[in-house]
């Protein structure tokens, strides 16, 4: 497991200090003496948007066969609304009943938080699941690595707009290449 690479900043609204299509500018500084050791983070610029935008459920485009090479699979995912993206994969059928809250659970612990990916150790169905961030209408690859040469396997996602709406869930199954290599349990 990784830790959350992610910043999450919360700003608290004064009704009226701002209006809808404001936006903020700002600026991250690093000071103190292990300053240098440290990569500059860029600014961003944030507009306030209405939330009546995200009253709506999300969409979640139906996905096309990933594209294969040796052991690995990217595949594309959309979001009509900014969203956090939540997927899995596995073996077919291993994670064809798991949810969006099945996805989540196994990405929170106590000990670390939220963590972006999360592989179950020692699985045979070699089930994996993730989060990520998509912008509205904008395609996200998500690169599977290490998938077992010649198998049946099914990647669903679900798409989670900032106010906990999700969408309704995509999924693909497909089989993986062959490339010589074969898993033996004892």
């Amino acid at each position: 497991m990784t830790k959350d690479g992610q910043l999450y900043i919360v700003i608290k609204h004064t009704t009226g200090s701002l209006t809808i299509g404001s936006t903020i500018n700002v600026v991250f500084t690093i000071t103190g003496p292990d300053s240098v050791y440290y990569q500059t983070i860029p600014s961003i610029t944030l507009t306030l948007i209405s939330p009546t935008s995200f009253q709506a459920f999300p969409s979640a485009t139906s996905l096309s066969p990933p594209i294969l090479n040796a052991n690995t699979a990217t595949i594309t995912i959309r979001c009509d609304q900014a969203s956090t993206i939540y997927w899995g994969l596995g073996i077919f059928p291993s994670i064809l009943n798991h949810n969006q809250a099945d996805f989540k659970r196994l990405l929170t612990t106590e000990n670390t938080g939220y963590v972006t990916n999360y592989t179950e150790a020692n699985d045979f169905f070699t089930k994996s699941y993730g989060f990520m961030q998509g912008q509205a209408g904008d395609n996200v690859q998500r690169k599977i690595y290490n998938v077992q040469s010649g198998s049946n396997y099914l990647f669903k996602y679900y798409c989670m707009n900032p106010l906990g709406h999700l969408s309704d869930a995509q999924s693909v199954t497909f089989t993986s290449l062959n490339y010589g290599a074969y898993l033996m349990k004892v």
